[in-house]
């Protein structure tokens, strides 16, 4: 980027994209998009490694009669108000 004095009531980068040729801020614009795509990119990949599927217990434990019913226990909840 340029640097540049700002005029009135600009601001540094405002100053420098003036000052830029039209090839200068499209080549910036471009990188600017490819960097956003990159960072959604890994943001997706980190968001669908954490939504693994974790598997509670093997297939061969599968529902039968020989299961005791404190496998299906829930602890109650207490609301308050």
């Amino acid at each position: 980027m340029q640097g540049v004095q700002p005029l009135r009531g600009e601001d540094a980068v405002a100053a420098s994209v003036r000052k830029m040729s039209n090839q200068e801020a499209d080549d910036f614009a471009a990188l600017i998009v490819e960097i956003f795509g990159i960072t959604c990119r890994v943001l997706l990949n980190a968001a669908r490694a954490s939504a693994a599927v974790v598997q509670l217990h093997t297939a061969d434990r599968e529902a039968g009669p020989e299961r005791e019913s404190s496998d299906f226990e829930v602890p109650a909840l207490i609301a308050s108000h």
